[in-house]
């Protein structure tokens, strides 16, 4: 077998073509962040103020944080049900690092950052839809993220 350099995100975002990040503003309620999400046909929104990042809303966080907890959607502001600690890569990472990440932290939604700027969000989902469409991607990130764990 041939030998692959690693798949790095931006790789991957040529395999699966743009992924614009979606974002509400700090000032949102929950509603807002799950209409957008609805509309998008997504699972996370990033909560800005002012083009800074100050937190990431996922489905995870509606189901923890939301109704079964006694919270409004449409009267609890975004600030402060989101996840503030949120987790960047470049998009030279390695993919198989961004996977270790995402175990090691339990997240399924990771931003993408150049310079302090949001490129994109990349997902667990989006890396399984390149691994069902390209056996290389597959192979090579699988090769990496073992070495990942054998070092």
């Amino acid at each position: 077998m041939d030998y692959r350099p690693p798949f790095r995100v931006k790789d991957l975002i040529e395999e699966l073509g743009p992924i614009t990040p979606v974002v509400v503003d700090s000032r949102a309620m929950v509603l807002d962040a799950l209409d957008t999400m609805a509309d998008h046909d997504i699972g996370s929104v990033l909560v800005v103020e002012d083009k800074q990042v100050l937190g990431i809303y996922t489905e995870r966080d509606y189901a923890r944080k939301g109704e079964r907890v006694g919270r409004s959607a449409a009267r609890t502001p975004i600030t402060e049900v989101m996840t503030r600690e949120v987790h960047t890569k470049i998009p030279d990472s390695i993919v198989a690092e961004v996977l270790q990440l995402m175990a090691e932290k339990d997240i399924r939604h990771m931003p993408v950052v150049d310079g302090g700027e949001v490129l994109f969000v990349i997902s667990n989902k989006a890396i399984l839809r390149a691994f069902a469409e390209n056996k290389a991607f597959w192979d090579t990130t699988m090769r990496d993220f073992g070495a990942l764990h054998r070092t």
